[in-house]
C-alpha cells in the first residue's frame, strides 16, 4: 500500500504559512548553494590567491566574497520605543530671594524641615515699601524644566528650556488683615505693641512657601540682607520626574498621559509613569518630554533626585527585525550604544550590504533599535527576514555588480 506525504502519521498537514517558509529558506539555502558552486566554478586561480587574503575583489561586473563574509538571517519580533537616558529631578523647586534690601524679623521654618503650600518661611522689613508688580513677584513658582547637563560628570545633554515660572498672588484677604491690624495701632505702646504695629506695615513682607516642598540652604546668621539675596530654596523632593530630548519629527507618536516605563541604573528597579507635557522646540528642532515617576510607598522610599535613570515610551506596532554583527552595519556610529544603554533615544540610520534575489548587490538602509551586550549583536530593522548579508565593507562601487562566494 503506497501512502502519501499528507497521508503519512509523521508527516501531518502543515498550515500554509509554514509551508510558504519552509520553501523559502529551501529556495534561499538552493540560492546559496549556487552561488558558491558557480563561484567554485567561475574562479580563477589568481581570484582564490586573492581571497586568501582578503574578505572581497571587486571585478568588472561581479565582486567575489569570502565564505565567511557571507551570512543569511533569522527574523525577530520587537516593540519600537523611544529611549532617554537622564536623571531623575524634582518637578518643583524654586528658590526664595530678597525682594529688596531687608532687615530679617523671624525665621519660621528650619533647614530640612517639610513645608506646606502657603506656610509661612520668613518675615522682612524692606527698606522701601513695594510697589504692586513688586509684591505680585515676591514668590515666584520655579518648576524644574531646565534639562540636567551632566551625568557622572560629562556634558551628554543640552540645556534646551527656560525654567517656567508662576506667580503667586497676594490675596484680598491678606491686605484687609493688614489694614485691620493697622487701624487699631497708636503711635504710643510698649515695645510688644511697637513691634505689632511694625509687622502690619507696608514695609513689612512674610513670605510663604509657594508650594509643599522640603526648605533647603537656609542661612539663620544674618540679620539683614540685600536685594536678590538667597533666602532659601523649596524643593518638592517626593514628586521626581525625568527630562528627554527627542526629535521634533518623533511628536506624532507622543501624547499627554502616555505610559512610560523607567529603569534605575544602579538598582536595575523598574518604575512606572506618564508623559505629562510635551515641550517643542522649533529652532532646534527638538522637543522637551515630561514623565513623571508615579508616587506610591515604594518609589517615595526608593527614589532621589539625582539618581541615574532610563525611560522607555513604546509606540506603533510590533515589528521584525534581524541581528546582525556589527561588522555587517555600515555608516553609523554603534560605540553610542553600550551595556548600560543599550537602545538609542531614537533609530540608528545606517546601512548593510544585502545581496538580493537577483544576485545583485546594493545599500539597503536600516535602522539599529537595540544592543545586545552578550553577544555583541544589533537588532536592526529594514531588511528582509531572509535576507543574504554581506559583511564587508565595499566601497560604492560594488553597488549593482553581481555576488558570488568563493
Amino acid at each position: 500500500m503506497r501512502y502519501s506525504i499528507m497521508q503519512h502519521p509523521i508527516c501531518p498537514k502543515q498550515p500554509r504559512y509554514h509551508r510558504q517558509q519552509r520553501l523559502r529558506q529551501q529556495v534561499w539555502s538552493l540560492f546559496t548553494g549556487f552561488v558558491v558552486l558557480v563561484s567554485l566554478t567561475g574562479c580563477n586561480q589568481s581570484d582564490t590567491a586573492v581571497l586568501a587574503d582578503q574578505a572581497y575583489v571587486i571585478q568588472d561586473q561581479k565582486v567575489i566574497l569570502s565564505k565567511d563574509a557571507v551570512m543569511t538571517t533569522n527574523p525577530e519580533r520587537y516593540q519600537p520605543s523611544f529611549n532617554v537616558h537622564g536623571l531623575l529631578i524634582p518637578i518643583a523647586q524654586t528658590t526664595i530671594v530678597a525682594p529688596s534690601d531687608a532687615t530679617i524679623l523671624s525665621v519660621d521654618v528650619t533647614s530640612g524641615e517639610w513645608v506646606k503650600k502657603g506656610q509661612p518661611l520668613i518675615s522682612l522689613r524692606v527698606s522701601q515699601a513695594l510697589t504692586t508688580k513688586e509684591a505680585d513677584e515676591v514668590n515666584i513658582d520655579e518648576f524644574n524644566d531646565t534639562l540636567p547637563r551632566a551625568i557622572d560628570g560629562e556634558d551628554v545633554i543640552e540645556q534646551t528650556d527656560k525654567a517656567t515660572h508662576e506667580i503667586m498672588e497676594i490675596t484680598d484677604d491678606v491686605v484687609n488683615e493688614i489694614e485691620d491690624l493697622e487701624a487699631h495701632l497708636t503711635t504710643q505702646g510698649n515695645t510688644k505693641e511697637n513691634e505689632k504695629s511694625a509687622q502690619s506695615s507696608p514695609n513689612v513682607i512674610t513670605l510663604k512657601a509657594p508650594f509643599a516642598g522640603t526648605v533647603s540652604e537656609l542661612d539663620t546668621t544674618l540679620d539683614s540682607v540685600e536685594k536678590n539675596h538667597v533666602l532659601m530654596k523649596i524643593t518638592d523632593t517626593k514628586q521626581l520626574q525625568l527630562l528627554g530630548t527627542l526629535p521634533l519629527s518623533s511628536q506624532s507618536q507622543l501624547s499627554i498621559g502616555q505610559n512610560v516605563n523607567f529603569t534605575i541604573h544602579n538598582t536595575h528597579d523598574n518604575f512606572t509613569g506618564q508623559i505629562s507635557k510635551i515641550v517643542p522646540n522649533i529652532e532646534q528642532n527638538t522637543l522637551i518630554v515630561h514623565a513623571p515617576v508615579a508616587q506610591n510607598k515604594v518609589s517615595q522610599a526608593h527614589l532621589k533626585s539625582g539618581m541615574q535613570a532610563s525611560m522607555t515610551i513604546e509606540y506603533g506596532q510590533i515589528q521584525v527585525g534581524v541581528r546582525l554583527p556589527a561588522q555587517a552595519i555600515h555608516g553609523v556610529d554603534l560605540s553610542v550604544l553600550t551595556a548600560k544603554q543599550p537602545r538609542p533615544a531614537t533609530p540608528l540610520q545606517g546601512y548593510v550590504w544585502v545581496i538580493k534575489q537577483d544576485q545583485r548587490l546594493i545599500q539597503q538602509p536600516v535602522e539599529v533599535v537595540d544592543y545586545f551586550a552578550s553577544s555583541g549583536q544589533y537588532l536592526v530593522s529594514g531588511i528582509n527576514n531572509d535576507s543574504v548579508v554581506c559583511l564587508a565593507d565595499l566601497p560604492n562601487s560594488a553597488e549593482g555588480k553581481l555576488a558570488s562566494v568563493n
